[in-house]
């Protein structure tokens, strides 16, 4: 059986037991995305103001409400998990 690639054995190990045992997803592409995005999850004050952040998506969930549709979304970055709401 060949080995399983970091990101299949990661996602097979949150699957099995929910949640990442021998390391994390995001942790492959942090060094690349921690040049453009300094702050991490963890450092996210609420604001109103525009933020540029990034993480692995998780979760997706959408709602119907009076005004429209809007998503929900999961975001985990290694340091924190949060939920975004997304409008149309």
């Amino acid at each position: 059986v060949p080995v399983w690639s970091d990101k299949k054995r990661l996602t097979e190990e949150k699957l099995a037991l929910g949640f990442y045992l021998s390391g994390h997803l995001f942790d492959s592409y942090a060094p690349e995305v921690r040049q453009f995005i300094k702050t991490t999850l963890a450092k996210l004050e609420p604001s109103r103001d525009l933020r540029l952040i990034c993480g692995i998506i998780t979760a997706v969930r959408t709602q119907m409400t009076q005004r429209g549709k809007l998503m929900i979304v999961t975001l985990d970055d290694s340091t924190a998990v949060v939920e975004i709401t997304v409008y149309s």
